[in-house]
C-alpha cells in the first residue's frame, strides 16, 4: 500500500541504506548519535508518516514526498528529480569535517524551507530558509547512570580518534567565510597528551593512536599513556574523575555529543570548542579549558580538586541533565520539531 504521508531520508551513509538507519541494532553499529533518528522514524510512524532512505525511494515508483537532508549528498538532486520536495535541511558537522557544504551553505540552503544548522552557519544562510539552532540530539536515558565512589576512580582520560587536519587551503577558506576564531582543536589533543604523559595519572583511549603524533616527537609521549580502543565508551569514562572533551572545532554553537557523552556516564567533563558553550549548559556543569591561563594551570586544578568540590560539579550535572535547558538537546525535543514541520507541510498539501 502506498504510504499517504512519505519522507526520504537524504543522507550519505552506505552501510545503512535499505533503510537500515531506522534499525538501532545497525544504527549503533556505525554511531550512537543515529540513535535519534531511530527515535524519529518510530514517532514518525505513529502520525501515519513514513520514513524511507534514498535508494528505496527511488527503486520504487516516483511518489510524492517531502525531503529531509543531512548536508547535501550524492542523492540530493537526483531525489529532487524524482518527486521528493525538499523541506528541513540538517548539519551536525564541523566546518573542517563538511568543509564543502559549509562553503556552499547559501547555494544549499535555498532549496530549503528550514535549516538546522549551528549558529555560527545563521549568516551565512539563504533568505530563502529559515533558520533553526541544532540542538545536537541526544539519546539519553537517566538510568543508565552508575556512580563510582569518588575514591576508586581513576583521575583523568581522554578518549578520542587521531584525526589530522585536512590541507590548510580548507581552513583558510572556511576562516575567510566564517570568521578568523574559527579554528581546528586537533592539535591540542596532541598539547594535551605530551603534557599529561609528564605529570602522571592520565590514560588515552581511541583509534589510530598506534600511527603517532602530530610530530616525530610525540610518539614516545603517546605510548606511555596509551591504553588502546575501548568496548564501551560510557563503562570506561565512569571509572574516571574527569575526561577531556574536545569537539572537532571552534565554532559558535557547535556543541556536539561529546560533551554529554562524558556527562552521562557521571564524569566531569573537561571542555573546549563552542566559544558559546555557556550559552547551551551552565558554567558549574563542566571545566572549560579557556578558563586557565596555560594547560598546567588547568593540570594543577584537576590535581587538587578535592571530593566535596567534586560533588558540587555532579549536583551541577544531574540538575543539568533535569533541565528544560538540557532538554532542547533530547531526541524528544528533535523528533517533536521535524514533525511538527513535517505534518504542517503534509497538512497544506
Amino acid at each position: 500500500m502506498v504510504p499517504k504521508k512519505l519522507v526520504v531520508l537524504d543522507f550519505d551513509e552506505p552501510r545503512l541504506l535499505e533503510n537500515k538507519i531506522f534499525n538501532p541494532a545497525e544504527a549503533i553499529k556505525v554511531s550512537h548519535t543515529i540513535l535519534p533518528t531511530c527515535y524519529l522514524q518510530r514517532q514518525a510512524a505513529l502520525l501515519g508518516i513514513a520514513m524511507v532512505t534514498p535508494d528505496v525511494y527511488l527503486r520504487g515508483r516516483p511518489l510524492p514526498a517531502l525531503m529531509l537532508s543531512h548536508l547535501h549528498t550524492s542523492w540530493t538532486k537526483r531525489l529532487i528529480g524524482a518527486g521528493a520536495r525538499p523541506i528541513i535541511l540538517t548539519c551536525q558537522e564541523s566546518p573542517f569535517i563538511a568543509t564543502r557544504f559549509y562553503a556552499n551553505l547559501k547555494n544549499y540552503s535555498g532549496l530549503y524551507k528550514h535549516s538546522f544548522v549551528f549558529a555560527g552557519m545563521r549568516k551565512r544562510l539563504s533568505s530563502k530558509t529559515q533558520y533553526r539552532q541544532m540542538f545536537f540530539p541526544q539519546a539519553y536515558n537517566p538510568a543508565v547512570i552508575a556512580e563510582v565512589p569518588f575514591g576508586q576512580r581513576k583521575f583523568l582520560t581522554m578518549i578520542s580518534g587521531n584525526k589530522r587536519m585536512g590541507n590548510w587551503k580548507k581552513t583558510l577558506l572556511i576562516k575567510f567565510m566564517y570568521g578568523w576564531g574559527i579554528k581546528e582543536i586537533y592539535s591540542l589533543r596532541q598539547r594535551v597528551i605530551n603534557l599529561m604523559a609528564t605529570r602522571g595519572g592520565f590514560d588515552l583511549y581511541g583509534v589510530g593512536w598506534d600511527r603517532g603524533g602530530l610530530n616525530p616527537g610525540d610518539t614516545s609521549n603517546i605510548k606511555k599513556v596509551y591504553r588502546g580502543k575501548v568496548d564501551d565508551k560510557t563503562e570506561t569514562l565512569r571509572q574516571y574523575k574527569f575526561a577531556f572533551c574536545f569537539e572537532n572545532s571552534v565554532f559558535p554553537g557547535y556543541v556536539t555529543e561529546k560533551i554529554f557523552d562524558v556527562m552521562f556516564a557521571g564524569c566531569v567533563p573537561v571542555y573546549n570548542g563552542a566559544p558559546d558553550i555557556k550559552n547551551f549548559v551552565p558554567a558549574g556543569a563542566f571545566i572549560d579549558v579557556r578558563d586557565f591561563s596555560g594547560l598546567d594551570r588547568l593540570a594543577e586544578f584537576l590535581e587538587n580538586m578535592d571530593e566535596s568540590v567534586y560533588n558540587r560539579y555532579m549536583a551541577n550535572i544531574k540538575k543539568y541533565l533535569a533541565s528544560p535547558e538540557f532538554l532542547k538537546f533530547s531526541q524528544e525535543n528533535f523528533a517533536e520539531n521535524i514533525l511538527g514541520i513535517l505534518e504542517q507541510e503534509f497538512n497544506n498539501e
